[in-house]
């Protein structure tokens, strides 16, 4: 789990990764490396779901995806 006053945040988060590998999908990105993305992005939700607080894990894994994939705007909205 993370702390409740952050889910919100994480979801749009999550939201806006997804709408990130569309687009990367339109710009014509290699499926395998659209495949690598969503790989790393599938472990987002996993984290909120853990039965332990996994708050700190979740924003480095957000911040780690995000400076991969050239969208550190994700992160900054969450970190608002």
């Amino acid at each position: 789990m993370i702390i409740e006053e952050k889910e919100k945040k994480a979801l749009q988060s999550i939201h806006d990764l997804v709408i990130r590998a569309r687009l990367l999908a339109y710009e014509g990105m290699v499926n395998q490396e659209i495949a690598t993305f969503l790989d790393y992005l599938e472990h987002l939700p996993a984290l909120m779901l853990e039965k332990d607080d996994r708050t700190g894990n979740f924003e480095a894994y957000l911040e780690e995806i995000c400076k991969l994939y050239n969208c550190e705007n994700i992160f900054r909205r969450y970190s608002l």
